[in-house]
């Protein structure tokens, strides 16, 4: 018994010796990694709006690290990372309807989610800091923390910077209903309130950009006639009344270009996304607009 004991205590202590060397490793080769942006002015960040629908090759000197169901907390934390070591003169967030429901906050919380999110937001994301209160899956984020820190040398220490993509296709189906209902109801007859989690992470944005003297553009990307029309009423009220608040801020750039192209199918590869066409118009568009600012 007590043979079995020592064994014990020895497995034991190999275990924690081993969690503790890729710990230590990982978290130091995190601290080390710098993302070089002296060529980039102009950051992209935000979700997969954003991820097809700015293309950086038609804005001067910026760089797209969106990433699809992107939360402004995920946001935050890059801008807050990426600025480190950068200056930045500019941000480009998207705010859309879609930005404003409570469904962002399952996202932390929902198994459909909370694994990609933390697989991609351990560096960066404390559950138990301080100026953030939100809810989360202990258990997958522990269990990814252990899988992504602990057992080996991770393959990738910026797994949360994402990339712009782009679909050639233009709309085949107007059909907007399964995308409205992720992004708005809990069930067939009540839709998500409003998120506060993501909006308190919006005004952090904001905060941070004026403390750094970052020229923040807040631009709602167009969107194809099938979405808008389906979208419910409070969510519409919500974003022109918050639309309204910032534009009224000094440090903030608003563009509203929902409408844009609402019947132009040419321009989207789904109702809520713009195909390559519609991105480099769109870009365009931004580009011209932010340069006149």
């Amino acid at each position: 018994m007590i043979k079995f004991l020592k064994d014990l205590l020895i497995i034991i202590g190999l275990l924690c010796a081993h969690f503790a060397f890729f710990f230590v490793y990982n978290q130091k080769e995190f601290e080390n990694t710098i993302i070089d942006l002296e060529e980039v002015h102009t950051l992209i960040l935000g979700d997969s709006h954003a991820e097809y629908g700015l293309n950086p090759q038609l804005i001067p000197n910026s760089k797209n690290y969106s990433q699809p169901s992107e939360t402004y907390l995920n946001s935050y934390l890059k801008l807050e990372w990426l600025t480190r070591k950068n200056n930045i003169e500019t941000l480009i967030l998207p705010i859309s309807y879609n930005n404003l429901s409570g469904y962002n906050d399952l996202k932390y919380i929902d198994e459909k989610w909370s694994y990609e999110m933390f697989s991609r937001m351990h560096f960066l994301l404390n559950p138990w800091r301080k100026d953030f209160s939100f809810s989360f899956d202990k258990y997958a984020f522990l269990k990814t923390f252990l899988k992504q820190r602990l057992l080996y040398k991770s393959s990738n220490y910026t797994p949360f910077l994402g990339e712009y993509h782009f679909i050639t296709d233009s709309l085949a189906h107007e059909d907007a209903t399964k995308i409205i209902n992720t992004h708005f109801y809990k069930n067939e007859k009540q839709s998500f309130a409003l998120s506060q989690n993501n909006l308190s992470a919006l005004d952090s944005i904001i905060t941070f950009c004026q403390e750094k003297n970052i020229d923040l553009h807040l631009v709602s990307i167009p969107l194809y006639d099938s979405y808008i029309k389906s979208v419910p009423s409070k969510y519409i009220h919500a974003l022109d009344s918050l639309l309204t608040k910032f534009g009224a801020l000094k440090s903030v750039h608003v563009y509203n270009f929902t409408n844009e192209y609402r019947y132009n199918k040419k321009y989207f590869f789904d109702p809520s996304h713009l195909n390559k066409s519609g991105a480099d118009h769109f870009s365009s568009i931004i580009s011209r607009s932010i340069n006149s600012h």
